[in-house]
C-alpha cells in the first residue's frame, strides 16, 4: 500500500502574495501527478474541511493549474477536521501506513499533538508564497525519505 501525503492547498499549492496571487507554485502539477503516482493523496485544507473536494474547489484549482477538475479526483479524505481550527483532527493516526503532510504552517496545538505522538517531523514546511520552489525541494526531501524514483 502506498503512504498517505496530507496535502494543503492555500500557499502550498497556490501562491498567495501580491505578485501573483492564486497562481500554482513552480511545478505544482507535476508535484501533485508524482504525489498521486506515489502516495495516496488526501486533502488537509480550509478548502473542504469535510475531506470532499467540492465541484467548485476542484473547478477553481483545474483553472489555476490549467488541467480538467477531474485531475483533482481520489484525493478526498476520508476523515474531516469540520473547522476545528485542528487539522490534525483529519489525519488517521490509526492507519499503520507511514504519512506527511505537506502544509504552509502549523499551529502550536498541532505541532503539540504531533510532538505527543512522537510524529512533528512528518511535517514539511512547503510555502510556496515565500519559496515558489517550495515544492521542488519538498518533492526532492520526500524522495529520499520514502526512497522514490521520478
Amino acid at each position: 500500500m502506498k503512504p498517505i501525503m496530507y496535502l494543503d492547498v492555500d500557499d502550498t499549492l497556490l501562491r498567495w502574495d501580491n505578485l501573483r496571487p492564486g497562481t500554482p507554485g513552480n511545478q505544482a502539477k507535476e508535484f501533485v501527478e508524482w504525489a498521486k503516482k506515489n502516495f495516496e493523496v488526501r486533502w488537509l485544507t480550509a478548502w473542504c474541511p469535510s475531506g470532499k473536494m467540492g465541484d467548485i474547489g476542484k473547478n477553481r484549482l483545474a483553472t489555476a493549474f490549467r488541467v480538467k477538475p477531474e485531475f483533482f479526483n481520489d484525493m478526498d479524505n476520508p476523515k474531516s477536521w469540520g473547522m476545528s481550527d485542528n487539522k490534525t483532527d483529519a489525519i488517521d493516526f490509526d492507519d499503520p501506513r507511514e504519512w506527511v503532510w505537506v502544509e504552509d504552517e502549523i499551529l502550536q496545538r498541532e505541532i503539540y499533538i504531533l510532538t505527543t505522538r512522537d510524529k512533528v517531523d512528518r511535517f514539511i514546511k512547503t510555502c510556496v508564497t515565500e519559496d515558489p520552489d517550495a515544492l521542488i525541494k519538498t518533492k526532492a526531501i520526500l524522495k529520499q525519505r520514502f526512497h522514490l524514483d521520478d
